[in-house]
């Protein structure tokens, strides 16, 4: 991974199918990291292309995507020997997500209406990237 301190730039990659919650986390992350390289996409499909081309840093996944699902996906990309981290979000906060988020091999799951996701998204990116 790559380091901001080190005055490289590190990539993030948005998975999220509502377009206008997609730009919140982008300029979110392009104001807290302004070394950050941020890709995005609507869904399932175009995330598995664009992370074999990208290879980002950490992956920002959510929940509910047309065709394969995020968890389904953060499986996939694990047993490919991806080494993104990846923070599974939903706006939906069932256990049986964070269950399936966790042992499906992501970082840690979040829920969009938790009154501290900015901050916890904001923490586990400069983890993934400082790491």
């Amino acid at each position: 991974m790559l380091s901001q301190s080190s005055g490289s730039v590190f990539t993030a990659l948005i998975v999220e199918d509502n377009a206008e919650f997609s730009a919140v986390l982008s300029s979110m992350l392009q104001e807290n990291f302004p070394k950050i390289q941020i890709e995005s996409v609507l869904d399932g499909e175009r995330a598995e292309e664009k992370v074999a081309v990208c290879e980002p840093d950490v992956i920002l996944m959510d929940v509910r995507l047309p065709g394969i699902n995020g968890i389904a996906l953060t499986r996939n990309l694990k047993q490919r020997g991806v080494e993104s981290r990846i923070l599974v979000l939903s706006t939906y906060d069932l256990e049986e997500y964070r269950h399936a988020a966790i042992i499906n091999g992501a970082e840690c799951f979040l829920c969009k209406g938790d009154p501290f996701f900015t901050e916890s998204v904001l923490s586990r990116v400069k983890q993934a990237c400082l790491s």
